[in-house]
């Protein structure tokens, strides 16, 4: 997925369901927007763990309190 120059073209052609600002309206138009995106970083988080991945790769939470 990379192109000519080295660039990654992956988002060009991944699914909606990748896509999370796409998949947000088209699935969830009245959420809010930092509840949704705080929703996905918690599952992303779920994964990482579940598969022992570094925990370099975890989502910080911090950002979502307040």
């Amino acid at each position: 997925m990379l192109s000519a120059d080295n660039l990654c073209e992956v988002y060009k052609s991944r699914p909606t369901i990748c896509n999370i600002d796409k998949a947000k309206e088209l699935l969830y138009p009245d959420k809010d927007v930092s509840e949704y995106y705080k929703g996905n970083a918690e599952i992303c988080n779920r994964f990482i763990k579940e598969d022992k991945m570094d925990d370099k790769y975890l989502i910080d939470m911090k950002q979502f309190e307040g």
